[in-house]
């Protein structure tokens, strides 16, 4: 398989992650050309060894050796340009949150055709313990399962030394706050775990904006959540609790859980060493019996592995991982949480 040469939009932070996870797949992945509207990026792009720097999106999706695009540039700004690469014919890997909405992500579904299209978040689902832990409740061993707990909360730490970007908590520029910055890997975590079997239908949710002792923390003109917490009911009589803050007054807290009727796994998400994967198995005569399903290094490289993901999708046809319809999944639950907030009451998901 010869490698997939992309465009890469955006030379920030991110952009400059996905340059170096690509360098680590030559044989899956190139990127052959750079675009950014600030010069700096563009300088940077060149001494970093880009093959061609462009000062526009256009320009480099009229590039005809640029077979697929990644677009890593806030999502405010990244929505519009997704739909202009779909209509030229590139594959897209877009950075997370999918989009500003859910009828963003559906009329980029309306576009893609035989496209392969997919969103960022995916990467945390390459971690080696995911498979055991999918297989585990695949096979069914914790019984119908009941709960998808997720619970983190992360403490405030020291005054910023610089000022925090104005992306990070705006509707107008990132879709909203913690929900979609972070929320979006919880969220596309769980439910890889879980097989993509829940099914959402309604939502009762809460958020709250940074606490006015942590005001430095949030850009002025900040308009969105810093603590989020859900109660997500699912068709099949399942439910998620999804709680995640940051700049919180609490010590951490973080907790990553799949119950059944018969069993519970508790995991932690991201890539760490001797990480295990602990399962609470029931017992009519002990109870409970405690054992570890999974044990070992679960460290990984989740943006290069999604671009041999991505690769791979393209070369096959088959779905990438956090692929659109999976995007809309996630989305949907997104729109849901803001607006049971905003009106105070449960809220039909896709409605």
């Amino acid at each position: 398989m010869e490698p997939l040469r992309f465009g890469l939009i955006g030379y920030g932070v991110i952009g400059k992650s996905h340059c170096k996870a690509v360098q680590t797949v030559p044989e899956a992945a190139q990127i052959v050309a750079v675009a950014d509207l600030l010069e700096p990026n563009r300088q940077q792009a060149a001494a970093d060894g880009a093959e061609k720097v462009y000062a526009s999106d256009e320009e480099l999706l009229a590039d005809p050796r640029i077979e697929a695009v990644t677009v890593a540039v806030p999502t405010g700004l990244r929505d519009a340009i997704v739909l202009k690469a779909l209509k030229r014919g590139k594959h897209v890997l877009f950075e997370k949150p999918p989009a500003m909405n859910a009828a963003t992500i559906e009329r980029f579904m309306a576009l893609r055709g035989r496209l392969t299209a997919a969103c960022g978040s995916g990467r945390v689902t390459f971690a080696p313990s995911v498979a055991a832990i999918s297989r585990c409740v695949a096979d069914g061993v914790l019984g119908p399962l009941r709960l998808v707990r997720i619970h983190v909360n992360k403490a405030a730490g020291k005054s910023p030394q610089k000022p925090p970007p104005p992306w990070r908590q705006s509707f107008c520029l990132n879709g909203g706050g913690i929900l979609v910055n972070w929320g979006i890997y919880d969220l596309n975590y769980m439910m890889e775990l879980t097989n993509w079997q829940l099914k959402p239908v309604s939502v009762m949710a809460q958020w709250w904006p940074v606490a006015g002792v942590y005001a430095d923390r949030a850009a002025d003109c900040s308009d969105a959540d810093s603590h989020f917490v859900a109660l997500i009911r699912c068709a099949g009589g399942e439910a998620i609790v999804f709680e995640r803050g940051e700049f919180m007054p609490i010590h951490g807290q973080e907790q990553w859980q799949i119950v059944g009727g018969e069993g519970t796994l508790t995991m932690k998400m991201g890539g760490g060493k001797d990480k295990a994967v602990l399962w609470d198995q029931a017992s009519a005569a002990e109870g409970v019996v405690s054992k570890t399903l999974w044990q070992g290094d679960d460290e990984f490289n989740g943006m290069a592995a999604q671009y041999v993901d991505f690769a791979q999708a393209v070369a096959t046809g088959r779905a990438p991982r956090a692929n659109l319809e999976q995007c809309l999944t996630m989305q949907r639950i997104f729109d849901a949480v803001y607006e049971s907030a905003r009106c105070g009451r449960s809220v039909q998901v896709g409605a």
